[in-house]
């Protein structure tokens, strides 16, 4: 890809960045992408070992080929990638990639398509979001503390049920044969003088999605209104 024909766009929210090199959008199926994630993650052990692969996808487009990927910061409490490490993964994987794409021995190595090369793909890197879905259930551990959407099914007999919690930890239920997860009923910050709901404590294999959640408490203005929007619409505690 030439240097000289890139193009950006910046979008900045409190939680959330975006760095995209020339506009594109990609279109038909995706494709095997376990080769470029692998290239990917041998590029960030060379001086940016906080960061890793949170999603690569490799699609086709009108040009050739589309490579979408958001970025995980293992060092930062919500794993958060700013736009300047966003921008700077962008100048030094391109460079990487290609000359990968003109190695013959090295394509084959990592299972390219055949018609992908260093003058057809465009690319977007990003940081995983504020909202990232949570793998389950290694993410949790990790996220430990944090505001959470949850969707669980307690009951077999039943019909999910969903929330927005913090979550407090890990259990280990003495008397199940199960492992827990504990999680404190998100209270808003002006009601929190009140009663505080009895924590839920779960089985990790009645999780049946999770999500990071933006506390509303932390936002100002128009993005606190949606952020409450969503809260009320998952019938989060007293939003």
């Amino acid at each position: 890809m030439s240097l000289a024909n890139w193009r950006w766009k910046e979008w900045v929210s409190p939680l959330l960045f975006f760095y995209i090199l020339k506009e594109a959008r990609g279109t038909g199926s995706h494709l095997y992408t376990e080769g470029l994630t692998s290239i990917l993650r041998q590029y960030l052990l060379n001086g940016h070992q906080d960061l890793d692969v949170y999603q690569l996808e490799l699609k086709k487009s009108p040009d050739g080929y589309f490579i979408q990927m958001q970025l995980d910061n293992r060092q930062d409490p919500r794993g958060a990638v700013t736009i300047g490490q966003c921008e700077a993964i962008s100048k030094g994987f391109i460079p990487f990639l290609d000359s990968i794409l003109l190695d013959a021995s090295r394509r084959k190595e990592f299972a390219m398509p055949a018609d992908l090369n260093d003058q057809n793909y465009t690319m977007e890197v990003s940081s995983a979001g504020a909202e990232r879905v949570l793998r389950l259930p290694e993410d949790l551990n990790r996220f430990a503390g944090q505001l959470i959407y949850i969707r669980y099914r307690k009951d077999p007999a039943a019909g999910p049920a969903d929330s927005v919690y913090e979550l407090r930890g890990f259990f280990d239920a003495h008397e199940s044969s199960a492992d827990q997860f504990v999680f404190q009923p998100f209270v808003r910050r002006h009601l929190q003088k009140k009663k505080s709901p009895a924590a839920l404590r779960i089985d990790a294999s009645c999780l049946l999605e999770a999500r990071l959640q933006i506390n509303p408490d932390e936002l100002k203005g128009k993005r606190h209104k949606q952020v409450n929007s969503r809260l009320n619409s998952k019938g989060a505690d007293e939003v």
